[in-house]
C-alpha cells in the first residue's frame, strides 16, 4: 500500500507539470514576433485630402521629408528630425501602424513583402485641421539585423 501512494505521488509531480507545459505550448504556437520596421523612412508621395491647404507639411518636417522609426517589439516610436514635432508613440498591430501625440495622428499599412518596405500613411494635424497622405520607403542602409536571420 505504501508503495502505490508513493508510486501516484511520484506519477502526480511528473504529469501536472507536463500537461502544464503540453497547455502552455498549444496556447502560445500562433504568437509571432512583430515585423521589425525601425530604422530611417523617406517620404515620398504627398497629398493633401483637402483642397485648402491650412499648413505646409514640408514645413512640418523641416524639409527633410525622412522619419525614423525606433522598436520594442510591437511598440513603435515615431520621430521627425524637426523638434517642434514631438514623438509620436503608437503600435504595431499585424501590418497596421497607429501612433498620436497632442498635435498629430500617424495611421499607416506597411507593405512587408516589398524589399526594401514599403509604407502608405497618412497623418492628420489637429492644429491646422490638415490631413495628408504619403508612401514612404525605408532606408536600405537602416535595415536591422533581424531582418537577415
Amino acid at each position: 500500500m505504501e508503495f502505490m501512494k508513493k508510486f501516484f505521488l511520484i506519477s502526480m509531480m511528473i504529469t501536472i507539470p507536463l500537461l502544464l507545459m503540453l497547455g502552455i505550448f498549444h496556447i502560445g504556437k500562433d504568437i509571432q514576433a512583430a515585423h521589425p520596421i525601425d530604422g530611417i523612412w523617406h517620404i515620398s508621395e504627398i497629398k493633401t485630402t483637402d483642397d485648402i491647404a491650412d499648413c505646409n507639411f514640408f514645413d512640418l518636417v523641416n524639409n527633410d521629408s525622412n522619419f525614423s522609426i525606433q522598436q520594442s517589439g510591437k511598440f513603435i516610436h515615431i520621430r521627425f528630425d524637426q523638434e517642434s514635432i514631438p514623438l509620436l508613440r503608437g503600435e504595431l498591430s499585424g501590418v497596421q501602424l497607429a501612433l498620436t501625440n497632442h498635435v498629430l495622428k500617424f495611421s499607416g499599412t506597411i507593405d512587408i513583402n516589398s524589399k526594401p518596405n514599403r509604407m502608405q500613411a497618412e497623418i492628420f494635424f489637429s492644429d491646422c485641421q490638415q490631413t495628408y497622405q504619403f508612401s514612404a520607403e525605408k532606408d536600405a542602409l537602416s535595415v536591422s539585423l533581424s531582418e537577415f536571420e
